[in-house]
């Protein structure tokens, strides 16, 4: 969170060209009940998308980092043995398959359009593979403990219970039904088990193994949300700490910035098994919201304020989507032709070719991309994308077909710093 007072004039034009590309109406003013609808939401989604998660992030801060593992992890009393673990899971995949997940604005999971109940208590992270249908999920059951569960979309199964995390000042603890124990700050989970971070590591753990350890790039942090499929491609989307980014800087700079103009690298797609990362064209201070205050009218599209206070936030204040934030700008996915990643600069919308090293520009738009929708077939097998540019939508309905048929702008994909 940041506090700063600026004459905020050019964030304010830029802004105004984003939502009106020139429209010459005054700028849309919420009234007061729009404006307190938009928070009760926001603090809904809030309430239950970051249980455990951003509420951990304060007293990760304030506390030191758990002490490095040591050679062999502590081993607990094994409830089941790794056979026996499998085989529950092989149970529940005997049946159902392939689904579509969202969370709504108050983050209430939804597989294939119907609401998800677990009855031991609120879902607050979930990790899925549209393909196969596999989710895990963490279940907020007290204060200080978090179950994590496995199940696939349709099964007749009931859901797997296979680790439990207790939280503390010094982080999350977590210990698996198998009798493995790890700690450390944050937390994921995947299609396939859950991720740790810790110092500058992560361990990640999958059913029926041992857990494997991957060193971070200097000064990145796993994102609290994680879009993509992080257990199928093996891809989790890492954010330069904000102690290394440096303060927010609201101006001409900052507009240019939005606008995809300029060269930012405050995001990576990192492989957690062999390390590799592709550089994303993406500045961090974008998945803030502003609030301008002390504004004097300077005529019809200027307006001079001698505040602002900036915040991160998902939604913007009228309730709706902040197009922006990492969360909805990035996207992950397996295909035919290996994992790729699609994300929104601003201006354009570049997918990453993971294996080919290659980075596409497909669409381009200089007053900014409103947003993107990845549309996944499963029958086909197939990925398709939608990008809302201005008033138009324009649709890909195959992106490996797209880049075998179309001449397309690329460059080498960046994987340095």
């Amino acid at each position: 969170m940041k506090k700063f007072t600026i004459a905020a004039v050019s964030a304010v034009i830029a802004s105004t060209l984003l939502a009106g590309c020139g429209s010459t109406s005054k700028p849309y003013q919420p009234t007061p009940e729009q404006q307190a609808q938009a928070l009760k939401a926001q603090q809904a989604f809030k309430e239950r998308l970051m249980a455990g998660m951003l509420g951990m992030k304060q007293a990760a801060q304030a506390a030191p980092e758990p002490a490095p593992a040591p050679a062999a992890p502590a081993v607990a009393l094994a409830e089941l043995t790794n056979e026996q673990l499998l085989a529950a899971i092989a149970e529940i995949d005997a049946d159902g398959g392939p689904a579509t997940f969202s969370l709504n604005q108050q983050g209430e999971l939804y597989i294939n359009g119907q609401a998800y109940i677990d009855l031991d208590g609120s879902i607050s992270l979930v990790g899925s593979d549209d393909l196969s249908g596999s989710f895990v999920y963490s279940v907020v059951l007290d204060d200080n403990t978090l179950l994590l569960k496995y199940h696939r979309a349709g099964s007749s199964a009931a859901p797997l219970h296979f680790a439990t995390m207790t939280i503390s000042n010094s982080g999350y603890r977590l210990t698996t039904v198998t009798g493995l124990n790890a700690s450390g700050s944050t937390f994921m989970p995947t299609s396939k088990g859950v991720i740790l971070k810790r110092s500058n590591a992560l361990i990640s753990y999958e059913f029926g193994q041992n857990f494997k350890t991957v060193s971070l790039p200097k000064d990145f942090s796993p994102t609290p949300f994680q879009r993509g499929d992080v257990g199928s491609t093996r891809l989790v989307l890492l954010e330069r700490n904000e102690d290394a980014a440096g303060a927010g800087q609201v101006g001409l700079m900052s507009a240019f910035q939005v606008l995809g103009v300029g060269r930012d690298d405050d995001y990576l797609l990192f492989n957690i098994d062999d390390g590799t990362k592709a550089v994303l064209n993406m500045n961090s201070d974008r998945k803030n919201q502003t609030e301008y205050s002390q504004c004097q009218r300077q005529n019809d599209f200027v307006r001079k304020c001698a505040k602002s206070h900036s915040y991160e936030s998902l939604y913007t204040q009228l309730g709706t989507k902040n197009h922006l934030h990492y969360f909805w700008a990035v996207d992950w996915f397996n295909t035919p032709a290996g994992p790729m990643g699609v994300y929104n600069s601003g201006s354009k919308v570049s997918l990453v070719d993971l294996q080919g090293r290659k980075e596409f520009v497909l669409f381009e738009r200089m007053l900014g991309v409103n947003e993107f929708t990845v549309k996944r077939d499963l029958e086909q097998n197939k990925v398709g994308l939608s990008v809302k540019l201005g008033l138009s939508t324009e649709e890909i309905d195959d992106v490996v077909e797209h880049l075998s048929t179309q001449v397309l702008e690329s460059t080498p994909m960046r994987t340095m710093l």
